[in-house]
Order: structure tokens, then sequence, then C-alpha cells
């Protein structure tokens, strides 16, 4: 199976840029140029009306990929067209040229996905889901998302605003009542593993019930975490304080960053 091609790991080449900016292809002419830290020789032509043309790679390495212009709505400016390359396995626009150590193409060409969407894709989090359930002992199916984890530890109110449970009676009763009290929330108690202490279990609980945390049907159990950026300095002068005349007010809160730093 070949590694997964990243676009951030690419050396991305701007069409526009080649022939507005750098001007290395010129309308009318046979280009061919270099550019910095590639070993490459790259030949171009760009027809004098500026509609079509090509990019390619001498030597081999990569193939043929044509150009083409859209004009955008502002009137006779060239320079505020787009030009794009056109795949050569599915004929798809890209604006783009994309370099590998080995392979050359647009994104669709090489297969490439943008980081963001590898590591937040649907299976890398149904792996995270899984490995949760089995630190937390559940045997439930980690790919349904309909049910709300709940501690058994802590009353099993798991952020609900619930009544506590009396006094003698058993978990498991006081369980099966509360369920058929909330019809449109099905809840699973679940308790806390040995070797797992209370603060790293409600994290976990955090995690698996994020979905149901940001429709509002449970609240969360762990504090959120504290954010690393600095404060920001008051943006006007009822914020800084009517009395703060000479400026210590933004003394003291340069001084406050300073220390943190």
């Amino acid at each position: 199976m070949k590694p997964r091609v990243l676009v951030e790991q690419c050396r991305r080449i701007s069409i526009r840029d080649l022939i507005v900016k750098a001007e290395l292809i010129r309308p009318g002419e046979h280009t061919r140029f270099r550019l910095p830290d590639l070993p490459y020789i790259f030949h171009g032509y760009l027809s004098e009306d500026w509609e079509t043309g090509f990019i390619e790679i001498e030597g081999g390495h990569g193939c043929h990929w044509p150009i083409r212009r859209k004009a955008t709505h502002l009137l006779h400016c060239w320079d505020d067209s787009h030009f794009f390359i056109l795949g050569y396995s599915d004929g798809k626009p890209a604006r783009a040229l994309l370099l590998t150590t080995t392979r050359a193409g647009t994104r669709s060409d090489l297969s490439a996905h943008y980081r963001s969407s590898h590591i937040n894709s649907t299976k890398r989090r149904l792996q995270k889901r899984q490995r949760i359930f089995a630190d937390l002992l559940i045997v439930d199916d980690p790919a349904n998302m309909t049910r709300c984890y709940v501690p058994e530890c802590a009353g099993g109110d798991g952020g609900l605003v619930v009544e506590q449970k009396p006094r003698g009676m058993w978990w498991q009763t006081w369980w099966r009542r509360f369920r058929h009290s909330q019809p449109e929330i099905v809840l699973v108690p679940v308790r806390r593993p040995c070797g797992i202490n209370t603060n790293r279990f409600h994290r976990y609980l955090d995690q698996i019930n994020a979905h149901h945390i940001r429709a509002g049907k449970i609240a969360r159990l762990s504090p959120p975490s504290p954010s690393r950026r600095s404060p920001a300095p008051p943006r006007s002068r009822r914020q800084a304080g009517a009395g703060d005349v000479d400026g210590s007010g933004a003394i003291g809160w340069m001084e406050s960053v300073f220390k943190r730093s």
C-alpha cells in the first residue's frame, strides 16, 4: 500500500504566479526555466490570446499538463484572470502543480489530502473511540453515536439535572426507572475501571460524548482546558476604566504578560 500524499509536504507551484508574477511563461513563446531548490527543467507555453497553453517537466518526470484561463468579472484586466492546469488522470482543473520526491501532478493526480482531513477523518475518529471503549471496558459498538455514557459512581447524572438515588435502593432498579423517565436520551452507566483516576475517566467520557455535549443534551464532566493565550489588552477606554488617565492599567497589563513569559 502506497503512503498517503499530504498537500503540506509537497512543493506547490502556482500556475498564475508563473504567468503573472514571475513571467516565466510568456504568451506566444516557448520558455524553459528552473525554479529555486528544484533540479527539474520546466517547459512552458502560452498562446498569444492567453487562453490555452501547457507546462511539462523535461526528462520524463511527470507528464504534460494543459493550461487554461478563466476570466473574472473585471473587464480588460488580464492580470486578474485565473490560470489553472488540467490533471492527466481525470481532467479536473487545479490552480497549483504539486511536486513530491518521485511524482508530480495535480491534487487529483496524486490523490493528495490535506493534513486536517487526514487527521479528522471518520476512520481515525472511530479508531480513537474504539480505544477509549477498550480502556473503559465498554462492550457497545463504537460506531453507535446515539448513546450517552455517564459515570455510575457519580450518581449517574452525567451532567443532567436529576434527582439523587434514594438511599437503600439498588443501582439497577434506580437506573431502570431513570431511563424510562428520559425517553429522548439513551443513557448508559459506566463504572470507572481500576487504574484510571477520576479526572482521566471524566475526560474519556467527555471525548466519546463530545457530539452530545455540543448538542446541549449533557454537560461536561471535566473542566475545559485553560487557554495558553495571554489576555488581550483593553480595546477601549471604557473597558480599561475611566480612571486610567495616566496609563497605569495598560502598564500593569504589560507587566503581567512579561511575568507569564
